[in-house]
């Protein structure tokens, strides 16, 4: 569990040093967040549908959110998101939650599992995947079929991991087998879980054994060690097993603990996880070999490196959700929510209202606490270094009303992805401001793209802020814990996310009593895509769309599109609403390069999407009219 307590005189100090009413859209508002405004009350709609949401995405109007399942129990990690879905590339997917219906204790806790079988997604589960009560569950392909991770972890039972898996997804039935933790060692909880190899068929675990605090008991050092563990026989044997890797152990760290860790998916022999409790150093393990060795990374160099002391004033850090990724080119890139810390007499607490995501790769430096910044609200010193990614957004005259319990940045929660032509793509849950329930604002799914320039390979700058439900469907709506598919092999990235009509949760922070939640499946338009069906044989591959230059643009821009063969080809121009603006048909042209000049008179001033189509082959990209 997270050993960040909030003490009363964190929040205190907080409320009393930001109390004056102060909007966003001012200087002062950016230093306070934490402000009372005039809210949105039911009655209000109508007059709220005449506020255009400047970060709402044209996925609404094109894809709507799919309940995939339910639970009762809302808790589904204790800070970073673990994987709980896959897209595959036959156009099927499989995601996970947390299920749990029979509150208060929940005795039928386990594995929510639902199917999309390329048209439709199954009914509603009911029944946990796993014969007993377990939690925490870790998804991913395994062979022709799927393989899920979970812990065991209820009163005096013994902690173990609990393993079920299946020849082929989507069908079948679920077959079961333990892993036990390391001699010396009370159990293993909090299981993450990948599958390498061609056919997905070698697994990497990593777990972390029960600290003290859940009943466990010091291990070679650690209250609490993340430990490694490798098969590929299905499970049957591990080496390693239960390793604590160099770099990770008591030398360098007192403890990790739960849910402050995170894999990378695999590419090739290339394997990555991140660890960061984010208050001591921020570390990515990698290895180039399928992990047969690893190296250390540092992202964030802690004050304090890998033990806290007794008192520190405040400092710059994270809030122990974080997200990995390796590109195509095998540089691991990461993302995690900001957060303020501070110890005084023993104890650690933590500045609620700090905002920011933060971005880092290999190319760039480690982060400190100086860049990280010791100031709640300034992320000056992240924004110019290029670290940012993330943070509240104005909405109007409003700001934030008031905040549920997260022990999490106001940007938090994040997931990081790349495409097969090595777009990035970050998403997160983040604090909406105008959407409230008249006591707190709701959290939000946000994004941001950024997109890969082969010729300079580097990536350009990141796109405007999305708020994936920050439209009417979506205005008492909680967004939280949101999972991302590793791969798109289409023109979507995939997400599955936990939604209630209430701020908060109730299994940590008793924001509110026990309610029921939706499981939400979110297809995210891709901004940048993959170009499918290119084929030098083809007569209608399209080789090259350029992004529209300039843009912003108020005159015109031009677009430059690169074929191979001759081909019918045309551009559609569709508003945030989805619909259709103008068009441009070129008719049967040669192969080569060609040009499109879009004229800014035609066009009212506004965000737009313009799909470049050369036969069956098609490509979408965002502009701006001013």
């Amino acid at each position: 569990m997270k050993r960040l307590v909030l003490l009363s005189f964190a929040l205190g100090f907080i409320v009393s040093s930001y109390s004056q009413d102060y909007r966003f859209g001012t200087d002062k508002s950016k230093e306070n967040l934490s402000l009372k405004s005039s809210t949105i009350a039911i009655d209000d709609v109508n007059e709220f549908q005449s506020i255009l949401n400047p970060y709402v995405s044209s996925k609404a109007a094109l894809d709507m959110d799919i309940v995939i399942g339910e639970t009762r129990y809302d808790l589904q990690t204790n800070n970073s998101v673990q994987n709980r879905i896959f897209a595959y590339p036959d156009g099927t997917i499989g995601a996970t939650w947390i299920m749990g219906f029979a509150d208060p204790n929940f005795d039928d806790r386990g594995t929510g599992y639902n199917y999309f079988d390329g048209n439709d997604w199954g009914p509603y589960p009911t029944v946990r995947l796993e014969s007993e009560r377990c939690g925490w569950p870790s998804y991913a392909p395994f062979g022709d079929g799927e393989i899920v991770v979970s812990h065991r972890a209820q009163g005096s039972l013994y902690h173990i991991l609990k393993f079920v898996w299946r020849e082929t997804k989507g069908e079948g039935v679920w077959t079961e087998f333990d892993f036990e933790p390391p001699a010396g060692a009370y159990g293993l909880l909090w299981p993450r879980m990948v599958t390498s190899g061609e056919n997905h068929d070698v697994i990497h675990l990593i777990a972390v054994t029960t600290p003290t605090g859940n009943g466990g008991v010091v291990y070679l050092g650690q209250d609490g060690a993340l430990v490694y563990s490798r098969s590929t026989d299905g499970g049957e044997t591990w080496d390693p097993e239960n390793v604590i890797l160099e770099g990770l152990g008591i030398d360098y760290l007192d403890n990790v603990g739960g849910d402050d860790y995170a894999w990378a998916e695999p590419k090739g022999d290339n394997l990555a996880f991140v660890v960061h409790d984010g208050s001591r150093d921020g570390i990515v393990m990698k290895s180039t070999d399928g992990g047969d060795s690893w190296d250390r990374l540092d992202f964030y160099t802690s004050p304090y490196g890998g033990f806290l002391p007794a008192d520190s004033p405040m400092w710059g850090g994270g809030d122990a959700t974080n997200s990995a990724v390796i590109d195509n080119n095998g540089m691991v890139h990461v993302v995690f929510g900001r957060l303020i810390h501070r110890i005084e007499a023993g104890s650690a607490s933590y500045y609620p209202w700090t905002d920011g995501l933060i971005y880092w790769n290999e190319n760039m430096d480690p982060l400190d606490s100086t860049i990280v910044g010791s100031h709640v609200f300034n992320l000056d010193n992240l924004e110019n270094g290029g670290y940012l990614v993330g943070r509240v957004q104005e909405y109007g005259g409003d700001s934030i009303i008031d905040i549920a319990t997260y022990e999490a940045s106001l940007t938090a929660m994040p997931q990081i992805a790349v495409n097969k032509a090595n777009n990035i793509f970050v998403s997160w849950s983040g604090v909406a401001v105008g959407f409230d329930n008249g006591e707190k604002n709701y959290r939000h799914v946000w994004g941001r793209f950024r997109e890969y320039d082969p010729v300079s390979l580097t990536w350009n700058d990141w796109t405007d802020y999305e708020d994936y439900t920050g439209d009417l469907v979506h205005l008492f709506s909680e967004c939280v814990f949101p999972s991302l598919a590793p791969y798109t092999y289409d023109d979507y990235y995939h997400i599955v996310y936990q939604t209630s009509n209430e701020p908060g949760i109730n299994q940590r922070y008793l924001e509110h009593g026990v309610i029921d939640n939706n499981m939400v499946y979110l297809p995210i338009v891709d901004l940048f895509p993959y170009i499918t069906g290119i084929d030098e044989n083809s007569d209608n591959a399209i080789t090259y769309v350029s992004p529209n230059y300039p843009n912003p643009f108020n005159e015109t821009s031009m677009v430059q599109v690169d074929v191979i063969n001759s081909c019918n080809l045309n551009m559609e121009i569709i508003n945030i609403m989805g619909q259709k603006v103008y068009e441009m048909n070129k008719g049967e042209v040669n192969s080569g390069t060609h040009f499109f000049k879009i004229h800014a008179n035609k066009l009212s001033a506004g965000i737009y999407f313009y799909t470049v189509k050369a036969g069956d082959a098609s490509i979408t990209k965002k502009m701006i009219v001013e």
